[in-house]
């Protein structure tokens, strides 16, 4: 994401609200790592937000790797009623395989800091996994994982589908992860971990 000078992003935001027909706006904010944007990115945005609604309601959310998110950023997305889609892809052993610092370091650990401080900030979080050939295999561990090691409830699992490659999810091998998750998901937590099975 872009940084906005002020000009930009007040436009963005007031059209945003005034051209949406619906009582109900949402602002998704992703792409590349929004977090890089900064706190004091987010506070503007939430004041023009309160500026420009009039009567509609305004909804955030923020599609992050969760590596810079701290107590500070916690508080103000809970203050303000962001919805967090964090990325992670299971366990470090599969997770560390692809998200890594731009210097090449694992940043399992970093994330699940992330999620730790979210969740007692009760931030609502969304785990956003992306399913490669090697963790296809693996959908019960990686599952449990998710939802009982780091305590997550919602689940959105990516299928990587490059072009043939050799981390490409095959069809079999997304179905087999699909049937793995669902069968310990419904022997163990509905009612408890949501995830669109589509």
């Amino acid at each position: 994401m872009p940084p906005w000078d002020d000009l930009t992003l007040e436009a963005y935001i007031h059209n945003t609200i005034s051209s949406t027909p619906s009582q109900n706006v949402e602002f998704c904010w992703q792409g590349g790592e929004p977090t890089l944007c900064g706190l004091d990115f987010f506070a503007k945005v939430v004041e023009l937000q309160q500026r420009y609604r009039g009567n509609k309601i305004i909804a955030n959310s923020l599609q992050t790797n969760g590596i810079l998110l701290n107590d500070k950023w916690a508080r103000f997305l809970r203050r303000h009623g962001f919805l967090v889609g964090l990325s992670i892809d299971g366990p470090a052993s599969l997770h560390d395989t692809w998200r890594t610092t731009g210097c090449g370091k694992p940043t399992w650990e970093k994330v699940v800091q992330a999620i730790r401080c979210l969740q007692q900030h009760d931030v609502p979080v969304n785990a956003m996994v992306v399913v490669s050939r090697q963790s296809a295999s693996q959908g019960k561990s990686l599952y449990r994982c998710l939802s009982r090691e780091l305590n997550l409830h919602h689940l959105q699992f990516i299928p990587l589908v490059d072009s043939p490659a050799p981390w490409s999810v095959t069809p079999e091998g997304w179905g087999k992860f699909l049937c793995s998750v669902f069968d310990d998901w419904l022997e163990n937590d509905v009612g408890r971990v949501f995830y669109p099975v589509l």
